[in-house]
């Protein structure tokens, strides 16, 4: 596989909101491709090109899903074990495989707490907080916990704008 660095911020295709500043992901090339679900969380999809993130704390504007049920599944399993090199002998159990959103677009909130602010530019940010964003439903990648605690990230490449 091919490794290199970020240079630039790593943006959401949807809404352009920064995902990772620069020099926090490590491009991978694999040369086995695996089989993770797809942007919109329907089909399986083969991916061979990824954003690798050690730290969750480098992410800016990521959701987190529940743990994917992966029981049974073994393209799920597959992928498990070639992104992270578990060794075979461990209990698979305790890892957990959580897909990774963004969090929506960037927003300037600073209009709620201003005196000058009118109740309808007020209601207006409101309705912005609370209604989803197309971008929020799309899966950008995949995180492995082994039980509570993040292990690494992935971005694929073809769902993220660099």
């Amino acid at each position: 596989q091919t490794v290199t660095k970020s240079e630039t911020d790593i943006k959401c295709n949807e809404c352009k909101g920064t995902l990772l500043q620069p020099h926090t992901a490590i491009s991978l090339n694999l040369d086995v491709a695996i089989k993770i679900h797809g942007y919109h969380g329907k089909d399986m999809e083969n991916v061979d090109k990824l954003w690798r993130v050690e730290k969750l704390t480098d992410f800016e504007n990521v959701s987190v899903s529940r743990p994917v049920p992966f029981a049974g599944n073994q393209q799920v399993i597959a992928a498990l074990l070639q992104l992270e090199n578990i060794d075979t002998d461990k209990n698979l159990e305790q890892y957990q495989l959580r897909y990774l959103m963004c969090s929506g677009p960037p927003m300037d909130l600073s209009a709620l707490f201003k005196n000058d602010t009118s109740n309808e530019q007020k209601q207006n940010l409101q309705k912005l907080l609370t209604t989803p964003h197309r971008c929020e439903k799309l899966i950008i990648g995949c995180a492995v916990f082994e039980g509570q605690d993040y292990r690494f990230g992935y971005l694929v490449q073809t769902r993220v704008h660099v």
